[in-house]
């Protein structure tokens, strides 16, 4: 899917608030649903930016 990967590298002002420890992909194009007891716990957050991008990709694509 065209656009649908969002790369989080270590320059990005949001990286070290991700709680990732390496530079990662966001895949929309890989989303599941899990039910709240199969989550551990949080990692951690995107910029309000990139989330509010990241979910205006996704309804973009799934409009009709």
């Amino acid at each position: 899917m065209v656009d649908f990967d969002e790369v989080l590298a270590s320059r990005h002002a949001d990286f070290t608030g991700s709680g990732l420890k390496a530079p990662s992909l966001i895949r929309l194009g890989f989303l599941a649903v899990l039910p709240a007891d199969r989550m551990l716990g949080v990692l951690g957050a995107v910029a309000r930016d990139r989330h509010a991008r990241l979910l205006q990709k996704l309804s973009d694509f799934l409009k009709p």
